[in-house]
């Protein structure tokens, strides 16, 4: 019990000292913008300070959704209201609502040949926002392809029982060290270097706090589930999360 209390005042500066540094420099440029504007000479120069400061302020409220979501999923187990859900079409929902940034890349769709194999047993809430950050992830670092698989697996090697919906996704961008794959899915992580920069659309857009894949993790140890990170067959960065397939 005091372990786990310490791990969580701990856990809880960590976001404080994180999500304070990283509130700083949208907040510094809004404050410089502000100042600027009173002595830009022309429109022209208006223009681009009115433009910088819309930046810092969707910066800005980047930072603040992603705490809140990670903040909200915190104890959100007990509240899980579970359907069956359909995998492809969740996946062709969520590729719509990044339109702009996935009409850029080429995706690659393996999808079982019997509708039915493809459904998993969990919160329709939770479920989206698994895919939509795996989606929003691949589409920040890939160079042309993203590839989405998803299949069934057996609960065991060896047994012909199906337990397990795999969702596969993965990007032929830098991709990540095998010695970081696990490092990846603790809270305020974030691999720094030329080897990560962003190579998509969403390259200037906000960063992030390094909670994207720690929610993912979260949500699918909730469900009972579980996360796997590796380099894929496109050279890239894959995530494979495994979801259950009955109501039990």
């Amino acid at each position: 019990m005091a372990e786990k209390t310490e791990g969580m005042i701990r856990a809880k500066k960590d976001m404080l000292h994180v999500v304070s540094h990283e509130l700083r420099t949208p907040l510094a440029r809004l404050r410089f913008g502000l100042e600027l504007m009173d002595t830009a000479e022309d429109e022209s120069q208006k223009k681009a300070l009115r433009a910088s400061l819309d930046h810092s302020i969707e910066e800005l409220d980047a930072i603040v959704a992603e705490v809140l979501e990670y903040v909200r999923n915190e104890n959100s187990a007990t509240h899980l209201e579970r359907v069956w859900i359909g995998v492809q079409q969740a996946f062709l929902q969520t590729i719509r609502g990044s339109e702009q940034q996935a009409s850029r890349v080429e995706f690659q769709w393996v999808f079982p040949d019997d509708p039915p194999q493809s459904h998993v047993f969990a919160d329709r809430i939770a479920f989206h926002r698994v895919l939509g950050n795996l989606v929003s992830n691949a589409l920040r670092y890939a160079r042309r392809t993203i590839c989405i698989r998803v299949y069934r697996v057996p609960t065991s090697p060896g047994k012909t029982d199906v337990g397990q919906v795999c969702l596969e996704v993965q990007d032929d961008g830098p991709g990540i060290a095998p010695e970081d794959c696990q490092r990846v899915l603790e809270p305020f992580v974030r691999l720094e270097g030329t080897d990560r920069a962003a190579v998509g659309s969403q390259a200037s857009n906000h960063a992030g706090l390094g909670l994207g894949l720690a929610i993912v993790d979260r949500i699918l140890q909730q469900h009972g589930g579980q996360v796997t990170i590796d380099q894929g067959s496109l050279g890239g960065c894959r995530v494979r999360t495994y979801w259950p397939t009955t109501g039990n």
